[in-house]
């Protein structure tokens, strides 16, 4: 299950809370603005551009439509309609930049007041312009889905699991090596030396190339607490050479931590993120939070 890790992520659920309106008394007027802020929007991990009004997430709603989503524009009514799209796949390649500390807080854009209605499976949420296009807040997308908060990763988060992909995907909820090139798959066993091998692949819907994925694990044992090993640590990463291009599985079959980890002790492990260097020289991280059991 997506976003499992409580004991590393605070996670609040966002209301929605905004007020509906369409601004067209003040159609035209400048009537607030957005700050810079270092929290990242995403759907299904995807990063999508985001703005800051008043403490709240807003984002352009065309953009969506590389998404999963269909948005439609109709200009006799200057309405915009939008709903998910007869479609699992996510167009975007877009990364969030880093925002430094000295920038936010600090103005970014004018909001300006719009006469365009914009409804979200029919119904009428607040809309705003900035620099010509059509801006809502992120919270109203939760009739899609389940939007979570952590401020220990600074990411605001919606999942939808009506089949839309994860940028990389999650594995089945009973995974083994039949699953691995297929659905993929994330368990691990025990050497007969007493070493934690892991098991994982995945696919690559991220739009771009892989270079390097470096994952990071953490130990449990049978009540849930960390499970630790010979040097007292509860985690360990691993990095791997790709290339990995779209579409393409992951796969870390000999993935393996030798000789370091009692039996005893380690009944589950999370990987907990995945960093991703893709091949046009950007990067990211995915809190990808999957539970991996013994086989």
């Amino acid at each position: 299950m997506k976003k499992l890790f409580t004991l590393l992520l605070s996670v609040i659920i966002l209301a929605t809370g905004s007020v509906v309106c369409t601004n067209a008394n003040n159609y035209g007027a400048i009537i607030n603005k957005t700050v810079y802020t270092d929290i990242i929007a995403s759907i299904n991990d995807y990063n999508i551009a985001s703005f800051n009004i008043d403490g709240y997430t807003a984002v352009v709603a065309e953009d969506l439509r590389n998404y999963g989503f269909d948005v439609q524009w109709k200009p006799e009514e200057r309405a915009l309609y939008i709903t998910r799209a007869n479609t699992n796949s996510v167009a975007s390649t877009y990364i969030a930049p880093e925002i430094s500390q000295s920038q936010i807080g600090k103005k970014a854009f004018d909001v300006i007041a719009t006469d365009i209605k914009t409804y979200i499976n029919g119904n009428l949420v607040t809309s705003y312009n900035i620099g010509g296009q059509t801006i809502i807040y992120f919270n109203d997308l939760a009739v899609f889905g389940g939007i979570s908060y952590s401020d220990a990763t600074r990411r605001l988060d919606l999942d939808i699991t009506d089949g839309l992909n994860y940028k990389i995907s999650l594995p089945p909820a009973k995974s083994s090596i039949f699953t691995m090139l297929s659905d993929g798959a994330l368990y691990f066993e025990m050497n007969s030396a007493d070493g934690l091998q892991i098991r994982w692949s995945s696919k690559n819907n991220s739009n771009k190339t892989i270079n390097y994925y470096t994952t990071t694990y953490y130990m449990f044992n049978a009540v849930g607490d960390f499970a630790y090993d010979r040097r007292g640590n509860n985690y360990f990463t691993q990095k791997t050479v790709g290339p990995v291009a779209p579409g393409e599985m992951i796969l870390n079959f000999t993935g393996k931590y030798e000789g370091e980890v009692y039996d005893a002790p380690c009944r589950t492990v999370m990987l907990y993120t995945v960093k991703l260097e893709y091949s046009d020289g950007t990067s990211e991280t995915i809190y990808y939070n999957q539970i991996g059991f013994r086989q």
